[in-house]
C-alpha cells in the first residue's frame, strides 16, 4: 500500500510494514492557526482502508470526500439531505475507525510562531508554521514507536497540493543525511500524492478539518465541548498526550518541541 506512493528504488531496498499519512489544515491566507494532522497504521489496514473507502464512495455517489465541501454543502454534497448528511458521514468515520487506531495531530498559532522566530535561536528550525507542525508530527511518531518498541520501517505522505511542499523536502533531504534522525523516526522516505485519488488521504482530511476546529477554539480560549464528529472519530482511539498537541507561545520559547514530546500544553 504505502509502496504505492513512495519512490520505486525506496521500496526497492526495504519493505515498508507502516504508512504515516497527512494533510494540512490553515494555510490558507489569513487563517490564525496552521494543523497538520493524520493517521498512522500498518499497510494491511490501510489497503483495508481504502478497499471499504472505495466501495462506500460508489455507494454514496460521489468520487472522493471533501470535508470542507462536506460541511459547506456544496459540489458534490450539494443534493445531500440532512438524515443523508449524517449518514454517510457516519459511515465513512466508521471505516477509519474499524481500520485506524493511532491519529496524529500537531497545532500552532500562525502569530505565534512568527513572535517565537525559532529560527533566530536554532537555526535549522523550520521556517513556517506548516512545516514546524509537520515536524512535530514526526516528534509524535517517534515518541510513539520509543514507548511501545515498534522498530520497524514507516513511511511518510503527504497531501500534494500542500502549499509550503518545498519545506517538508527540506526536512526531508535533512533526515536523509542525519542517520540518527532516520533511526529515531524508522524513516524509509517521504512522498506527496494528490488526496483526490487516494482514500487514505481523504481520511486524513477528515481529521485535519476537525483538528482545525478545535484549534481555532483553544487560540481563541472558547470553552465549549468538542463538535461531536470530532469526538466520534477519536472515541475509542489511542490518544496519548503526545499525539496530538497545540503549541503555544510559551512552549515555542521554552524549548519544548525540541525535546523528545514526553509533555503536551494542552492537549486536543
Amino acid at each position: 500500500m504505502t509502496s504505492l506512493v513512495l519512490p520505486h528504488k525506496v521500496c526497492e531496498k526495504i519493505l515498508v510494514m507502516f504508512g504515516a499519512y497527512f494533510d494540512e489544515s490553515g494555510v490558507h491566507r489569513d487563517s490564525p492557526v496552521v494543523v497538520v494532522a493524520g493517521f498512522l497504521a500498518p499497510d494491511k489496514q490501510w489497503a483495508r482502508l481504502q478497499s471499504e473507502w472505495d466501495k462506500a464512495l460508489k455507494q454514496t455517489g460521489i468520487s472522493f470526500f471533501h470535508m470542507v465541501d462536506y460541511e459547506n454543502r456544496q459540489k458534490q454534497f450539494k443534493d445531500w439531505k440532512e438524515d443523508e448528511r449524517i449518514e454517510r458521514l457516519k459511515k465513512f468515520l466508521e471505516i477509519i475507525k474499524r481500520r485506524i487506531t493511532i491519529p496524529v495531530v500537531a497545532a500552532v498559532g500562525v502569530k505565534d510562531y512568527k513572535e517565537a522566530a525559532l529560527w533566530q535561536r536554532d537555526p535549522g528550525a523550520p521556517q513556517n508554521a506548516y512545516a514546524f507542525c509537520a515536524l512535530m508530527c514526526l516528534q509524535a511518531i517517534a515518541a510513539w514507536a520509543d514507548k511501545v518498541g515498534h522498530r520497524e520501517p514507516i513511511g511518510y505522505i503527504f497531501e500534494d497540493g500542500a502549499l509550503h511542499k518545498g519545506e517538508l523536502l527540506k526536512l526531508a533531504d535533512q533526515i536523509k543525511k542525519d542517520p540518527a534522525r532516520q533511526d529515531r523516526y524508522r524513516w524509509v522516505g517521504l512522498s506527496f500524492t494528490d488526496k483526490r485519488y487516494f482514500s487514505p488521504l481523504q481520511a486524513t482530511d477528515i481529521l485535519a478539518y476537525e483538528a482545525y476546529k478545535e484549534a481555532r477554539v483553544l487560540l481563541e480560549g472558547q470553552p465549549r465541548a468538542p463538535r461531536k464528529s470530532f469526538a466520534a472519530l477519536l472515541r475509542g482511539m489511542v490518544n496519548h498526550p503526545e499525539h496530538c498537541r497545540y503549541f503555544r507561545k510559551q512552549d515555542l520559547l521554552s524549548g519544548l518541541p525540541y525535546v523528545p514530546p514526553t509533555k503536551v500544553s494542552r492537549k486536543i
